[in-house]
């Protein structure tokens, strides 16, 4: 192409600030999806970030609602999976149903979670292969909503 090693140089200082500003956008969309995302970020913990930076790069939010799009989709992700802790995918799971519920104005929402149990020896939480399943029911009657777990 004809550049010279300072050509060169500059593009490769320029790769290097996209980059950084790249990484900075994708540590500013994970804090505020953490913020939508309370219970499944405290569950995951430092992990949380690893797993946002895995997805980041999977979704692009095309609404005006965008974190909220992210959080959505980002629990479907984590859903999809099927590689992090059964405790995990369940909180994905509620928080989702939770985040529809509220932002999308829909009057009733439920999930459904398997049976677990806590080994409190390992900490560790287990899914029963007997057992019935939990379910998760909310219900906006007005500005008033009515939370249910069987």
């Amino acid at each position: 192409m004809g550049l010279t090693p300072a050509e060169v140089a500059d593009i490769l200082a320029g790769a290097n600030e996209l980059d950084y500003f790249a990484d900075s956008l994708i540590h500013k969309r994970c804090r505020q999806v953490e913020k939508l995302l309370p219970e499944t970020s405290r569950i995951l913990g430092e992990e949380f970030r690893n797993a946002f930076s895995r997805f980041a790069p999977t979704f692009i939010p095309s609404s005006e609602e965008k974190y909220y799009e992210e959080a959505v989709a980002f629990c479907r992700w984590v859903e999809d999976r099927g590689t992090l802790a059964l405790a995990v995918e369940n909180t994905a799971v509620f928080e989702r149903t939770r985040l529809l519920l509220y932002r999308e104005g829909r009057r009733f929402s439920f999930c459904r979670l398997p049976p677990v149990s806590r080994d409190s020896a390992a900490k560790e939480v287990t899914q029963h292969r007997r057992g019935r399943f939990g379910l998760v029911f909310w219900a906006r009657f007005g500005s008033r909503v009515i939370h249910y777990s069987i």
